[in-house]
């Protein structure tokens, strides 16, 4: 910590999705469940959801729609994210 007693940082937390990054993600069924099944239910319970808040079948439809796909979009920057930490952390491993 003293070592940066000169600068101010700022560390944000990766948001929380509804479902897994992986669920989002994934293209295809296959091993550990997830995919296209789990988002369909996801989603199918996202309308419902504002269904109960009074919104109607189609508004619900396609808002939660558009919800979907910028949860699936921030799993895919968090992926993105991990995999530069990675490089990072080897860089640095690799200059001390």
């Amino acid at each position: 910590m003293a070592r940066y007693a000169d600068r101010h940082v700022l560390r944000l937390s990766p948001p929380k999705l509804g479902i897994a990054n992986k669920a989002l993600l994934k293209k295809g069924g296959g091993k550990g469940g997830g995919g296209p099944q789990m988002v369909e239910e996801y989603l199918k319970k996202m309308v419902r959801a504002a269904s109960l808040f009074g919104a109607g079948e189609a508004r619900a439809q396609e808002e939660m729609g558009k919800v979907l796909e910028f949860e699936r979009e921030m799993a895919r920057v968090q992926e993105e994210v991990k995999d530069v930490e990675k490089v990072v952390v080897a860089a640095a491993a690799a200059r001390n």
